[in-house]
């Protein structure tokens, strides 16, 4: 198991965001633009929502956003190591 552990992380991918450490003060925490993943009809915020574009943020770093995301997630890649 050790090396298999030893294998998953050397291809561990890491993203950081570095945006206003902040978050709606109540619901709903929609965000605070137009994005093509969220229903428009759920309502825009508001108010901006750095922590809706703090984790958007690290998905598109980590090349999770798209269609890209929705393959990976697909195959696999998004699921934890086991």
């Amino acid at each position: 198991m050790g090396s298999e552990l030893d294998s998953y992380y050397r291809k561990l991918i890491v993203a950081i965001y570095k945006g206003m450490p902040d978050y709606l003060d109540s619901p709903p925490y929609n965000p605070s633009g137009r994005y093509p993943e969220y229903d428009i009809n759920l309502g825009i915020s508001n108010a901006p929502n750095p922590a809706y574009e703090g984790v958007r943020s690290c998905l598109r770093l980590l090349g999770l956003d798209g269609v890209r995301g929705i393959k990976q997630a697909s195959s696999g890649k998004l699921n934890k190591f086991k």
